[in-house]
């Protein structure tokens, strides 16, 4: 994770929180993609050289989806901009501790987000595992990031950010 703001008021103590786990939510990128795509080989009764590839793999090179990791950890921050910023207030009190409370608040959303976009946007499946089997310099994987990339720029639409309804749950943004 590159930890550096991503637009103004981005908050950086949350940004520390979400490098501590960054590790496990890049293999959880990688990892529910792979389910998603071996189910529906098997649904299909396909076998796919990318099916092969991907089927022991147990480990990524984590920069081909940290592009894809940082877009969603900005999105989290963008969506609870004041509420972080005001994490420092006195008598803010939580139940465990501030470090925990957060880092917590965001692996339910970063989940939330990989079952949702993956379930919405099944084309985003196919670029996470090839960049993932194929990382740079292999052309198909860098390729692939180029395409993840393009997929969801959507989603740092800073002046627009359209919250989906199970996002409120996790956004200071009221709906519509």
């Amino acid at each position: 994770m590159i930890i550096a703001d991503s637009f103004a008021g981005d908050s950086s103590f949350m940004q520390h929180y979400q490098h501590e786990v960054y590790s496990l939510n890049t293999y959880a990128i990688f990892h529910k993609a792979k389910l998603v795509y071996l189910h529906a080989l098997k649904v299909v009764n396909m076998d796919t050289q990318l099916g092969r590839d991907i089927l022991e793999q147990r480990s990524i090179d984590h920069r081909a989806v940290q592009g894809f990791h940082d877009i969603v950890a900005a999105r989290f921050r963008y969506l609870n901009k004041q509420r972080l910023n005001q994490h420092h207030l006195p008598g803010v009190l939580f139940e465990q501790s501030e470090a925990a409370h957060y880092t917590a608040l965001w692996l339910e959303y970063f989940d939330k987000m990989l079952d949702w976009l993956y379930e919405t946007y099944p084309s985003l499946v196919w670029p996470v595992l090839t960049a993932c089997a194929y990382p740079n310099p292999d052309t198909r994987g860098s390729d692939a990031e180029d395409q993840l990339m393009q997929q969801i720029a959507w989603l740092k639409d800073w002046s627009n950010p359209c919250p989906q309804p199970w996002e409120h749950a996790y956004s200071e943004l009221q709906p519509e």
